[in-house]
Formats: C-alpha cells, sequence, structure tokens
C-alpha cells in the first residue's frame, strides 16, 4: 500500500488530501471537502496530465519568442520528451493564437498550437 498527500485543484477550497492506494485501486481518501476531489485523485494518482506549455523561437520584427501550449493535456510522464520535441520547432511571422504548429507531435497525437498573435 502506498501513501500520498495531493492538494485538489479542481475548486477554490484547495483541499489538502491524503491517499492511500494499491496497484489500480484507491483504498482511502481523507481531507476533501467536496466530491470533486475524489474525482481528482483518481486522475492525479493513476493518469496524471498537463498542458504542454513553453516558447518557441520565432522570426519576427517585433518579437524572438512565441509563447505555445498543447491544444490538450498531455501525459506528465511525456512531457520532458515532448518538450525537446517542441524546442525544434521554428515560427515565421505572421501567427494567429490558435494556430497549429505541430500535429501528432512524436507519433502520441499532441498538437501544439500558437498562444499569441503576432503580425509581424
Amino acid at each position: 500500500m502506498k501513501t500520498k498527500q495531493l492538494t485538489s485543484i479542481t475548486c477554490p477550497a484547495g483541499c489538502r488530501l491524503d491517499v492511500c492506494y494499491t496497484g489500480q485501486k484507491i483504498i482511502s481518501i481523507s481531507g476533501n471537502q467536496c466530491p470533486r476531489g475524489l474525482d481528482f485523485v483518481q486522475k492525479e494518482i493513476f493518469n496524471p496530465v498537463r498542458i504542454l506549455t513553453t516558447s518557441i523561437t520565432i522570426e519576427s520584427k517585433i518579437a524572438r519568442r512565441l509563447p505555445v501550449r498543447s491544444k490538450d493535456p498531455v501525459r506528465k510522464d511525456k512531457l520532458t520528451q515532448l518538450i525537446r520535441e517542441v524546442k525544434k520547432i521554428k515560427a515565421e511571422a505572421p501567427v494567429k493564437a490558435g494556430d497549429c504548429l505541430a500535429a501528432n507531435l512524436l507519433g502520441t497525437g499532441v498538437q501544439i498550437i500558437a498562444s499569441q498573435t503576432i503580425d509581424s
């Protein structure tokens, strides 16, 4: 049996959660003030995901860096590998926020999109 302490990020209360689990089964959770904490724990323990955010080089008269992010959450254990690949991407102005700059990065289905519009 393993134990872990987490802070729920699903509501403003920010409950401190104490979790006991084994394999793919939650044994006990304490500290949550609402049901959202239960769902958060299940996802965070067994399939943690994050939005990948970073910046890349852009050829532009007004900026040298372009903030980018993944369109959807990415498995946490893939973040470092994906960031290395994203850093290889170079953009050229104009770019609009939401433009897809890379699709299916490393065969994972991850899309990298611009987070800012840069006109020139």
